[in-house]
């Protein structure tokens, strides 16, 4: 967008920060690309924030380019070089953008943006539902939002925004606790644990068996 003033780029950070902070406000910026830029380039621009007078900065993949390895290597050369936390933003091009979210999250980010159903740019960032979640059962941590209420919240931007959930969707697509084969049917029937990571009603769903 300043086609290469890297110069230009700076100074214009610098006033926006300092004006910022002269009016007393808490400040954060965005690394808008951070997953393509030049890895020198972008720690200068977060330790020159960070100098300037910033709270956080925020690493962006904002074409969804990155997989959850090389995110993880990007924010963890951050995270180790920052005195300010780091907050992490993904997009789904490639259908990544929760790993990519759960990925920076274990290099240290502090903070993850995510939307309702995945709903964002062209393919989407991650979903509130998926990352929550996640970070719930896999890790352990619970985060203290009221999960049997993401199914409802989740129709809800779906009624509003006028686009639908795919029945597959992970954690709130109608398909997630649907049971159609045999095998699986008698399984979760015997012990649901065979079949399901977790009880759907921890999400806001029932469990469905198919006929």
């Amino acid at each position: 967008k300043f086609h290469g003033q890297w110069r230009v780029s700076l100074q214009k950070l610098k006033d926006c920060i300092s004006f910022a902070v002269d009016q007393g406000l808490w400040v954060a910026v965005g690394g808008e690309d951070s997953s393509r830029a030049d890895e020198n380039f972008l720690l200068d621009v977060a330790l020159y924030a960070q100098e300037w007078g910033a709270s956080r900065f925020r690493f962006c993949d904002t074409v969804g380019v990155l997989d959850p390895f090389t995110t993880y290597t990007k924010v963890k050369r951050l995270v180790s070089a920052l005195m300010i936390p780091l907050e992490i933003h993904t997009h789904n091009d490639f259908g990544l953008a929760t790993a990519n979210a759960l990925a920076g999250i274990k290099a240290g980010a502090l903070s993850v943006n995510t939307t309702v159903n995945g709903l964002g740019e062209r393919a989407g960032n991650a979903a509130l539902e998926e990352v929550v979640m996640a970070i719930k059962r896999i890790y352990g941590v619970d985060l203290g939002i009221n999960t049997p209420s993401l199914l409802e919240l989740s129709q809800l931007v779906a009624a509003a925004s006028g686009a639908s959930v795919p029945p597959w969707k992970a954690i709130v697509g109608e398909n997630t606790f649907a049971h159609e084969s045999g095998i699986h049917a008698h399984g979760v029937l015997q012990n649901p644990i065979t079949y399901e990571p977790f009880a759907p009603e921890e999400v806001g769903w029932e469990r469905r068996l198919v006929l």
